[in-house]
């Protein structure tokens, strides 16, 4: 498996208010302060904010399918985390 190169740790979200626009921006934030992504979905936002933790789930499912005798649903998140890693 790759070494994954995204910011690790867990993702919250802030919303910043756009007064001249009057729309609302949802910043995700890293638990070291910096801003990963921007959106003005709040929808999106969760979804990103969500992925380190998703990422962290699949990894570990990985060994579970071939456990359970299902290669197919490993190899699909195999890919599944590929995909996350931009290979």
């Amino acid at each position: 498996m790759s070494d994954t190169k995204f910011v690790k740790g867990t993702w919250s979200i802030e919303e910043c208010d756009l007064p001249i626009t009057e729309c609302t921006r949802y910043d995700i934030i890293a638990e070291n302060g910096g801003c990963i992504a921007e959106t003005f979905c709040e929808f999106d936002a969760h979804l990103i904010a969500a992925a380190p933790d998703m990422y962290k789930m699949l990894e570990e499912s990985i060994s579970d399918a071939y456990l359970f005798n299902r290669p197919l649903a490993a190899k699909k998140i195999e890919s599944l985390l590929s995909k996350a890693r931009g290979e």
